[in-house]
Parts: structure tokens; C-alpha cells; sequence
């Protein structure tokens, strides 16, 4: 947040808010940033702009229980992209440019993994996978799966991810 001087003269606190996605294009991919400013009040009354109180997040934060990891999840591609705690230590989830599509989920659970995101339109939904740990090898972690709707168009699935014992 900062502070604007509006074609008027009169300082505002402003906020912007921005997204960056892919979309193809004449047959190409382009990345589109989408974004929308907020005038939030004027700067003098504002002078540092408090950060805005999300309740979502205040919710999420305050369901939080050791040892979980929770994070949004593409349902088409099943890869992370966003977490909501903490990454889930040892985890190897981010990618390689080198190698942008790579096999985190172990082949021998990708069926699994494919019914686990398929059965969150009936509900909840709970299981176990093997996933890429840092340094090769696999660790098995514990899954919870909820559908999370993110805007009229759009749903990821909001995974809580525990290492199995």
C-alpha cells in the first residue's frame, strides 16, 4: 500500500491487487497480469495503510495443527500452487526450469492421485501418496483433500498434508 496523489491534489492510501496468468494466444503462450487498484481512504489518516484483515485467512490460520502442511492444489495437473502454512519440510514440490514437468507424485500412485482429485466433486476426501523427497527417494505422506471454489469459473483442491508415521 502507499500513498497517491489523486489529478486533484488530494493525497489517497491506495492498494493494488494483481494476478499473473498464462493464456494462449495465436497459438502461443503469453503471461497476463490483471490487476485492479482500491482508494482505501485519504493518506493523512493513513499514513502506514494496516494490511487488509482477510477472515479467510484468520479461519485458515487458526485451524492450523502441528505437523500439517496445507496448500492449494490444481485439480487438472495435481502440482501446488500455493502454500498456506509452511511447505511440508524435505518435500521436493517446486519446479526445475530445466525440467518443468517433473514426476513428483511416484508412478506407482499416480492412479491414486488421479482418484484422490477426481472424488473431491463428491466431498472430502483422504489417502496417502508417495511424493518426491529433496535429495531423491520418496516419503509417504497422509492426505486430506477439500474442493475449494476460487472464483464462478475456477476450483482447486485445498490438500493437508501430513508425513506418515
Amino acid at each position: 500500500m502507499w500513498a497517491i496523489r489523486r489529478d486533484d491534489g488530494q493525497m489517497r492510501a491506495g492498494h493494488l491487487s494483481c494476478r499473473a496468468v498464462a493464456e494462449s494466444r495465436r497459438g502461443k503462450t503469453e503471461v497476463v497480469l490483471r490487476g485492479i487498484t482500491h482508494d482505501i481512504g485519504p493518506a493523512e489518516a493513513t499514513p502506514a495503510a494496516p494490511p487488509p484483515a482477510v477472515l479467510e485467512h484468520r479461519v485458515l490460520e487458526s485451524m492450523a495443527q502441528p505437523g500439517e502442511h496445507r496448500a492449494l492444489f490444481n485439480l487438472k495437473n495435481l502440482r501446488i500452487l500455493r502454500w498456506l502454512d509452511d511447505p511440508l519440510p524435505h518435500l521436493h514440490w517446486t519446479i526445475d526450469p530445466a525440467h518443468p514437468d517433473p514426476r513428483w507424485i511416484h508412478p506407482e500412485d499416480q492412479r491414486a492421485a488421479q482418484m484422490l482429485s477426481d472424488s473431491l466433486r463428491t466431498g472430502r476426501t483422504t489417502g496417502q501418496l508417495r511424493l518426491a523427497a529433496e535429495g531423491g527417494g520418496w516419503m509417504t505422506v497422509e492426505i486430506v483433500g477439500n474442493i475449494v471454489l476460487l472464483d464462478q469459473h475456477t476450483t482447486a483442491g485445498l490438500f493437508t498434508l501430513r508425513r506418515a508415521e
